[in-house]
């Protein structure tokens, strides 16, 4: 499973290809000058990857805001069904992978929280 990690004290996202969660939900980051995997002790939140693309070819991650005429949409699991969805503030939903080509990307819930509040 890809996924990214958010930073939340420094406030700065660990690109996929340098991180990973052991079983102990420990992150380690990989360490190029070491060239060795080392144990993170940070506040993060992980993001992971829907497997999907959005309309100009971006990797579409769990926390993903897109936006269009009809509102704002919020990525996320939905764990009852299985699936990756999208819903909007007032907590209606649908399946990503039905409107992931036909959305563009404009943020994230950590970094662009007030989005969802437009």
């Amino acid at each position: 499973m890809k996924m990214r990690a958010w930073d939340v004290d420094e406030k700065f996202w660990i690109p996929p290809i340098d991180c990973a969660v052991n079983f102990n939900g420990n992150l380690l980051t990989y360490d190029t000058n070491a060239d060795r995997w080392a144990l993170e002790t940070i506040n993060y939140k992980l993001s992971r990857s829907t497997g999907l693309k959005d309309k100009n070819g971006k990797e579409i991650f769990e926390g993903d805001i897109f936006s269009d005429e009809d509102g704002t949409f919020q990525v996320w699991w939905n764990e009852k069904v299985g699936v990756w969805a999208i819903s909007d503030s007032d907590g209606i939903a649908e399946w990503l992978s039905d409107y992931a080509e036909s959305y563009e990307i404009i943020g994230n819930i950590y970094e662009n929280p007030e989005l969802l509040t437009q």
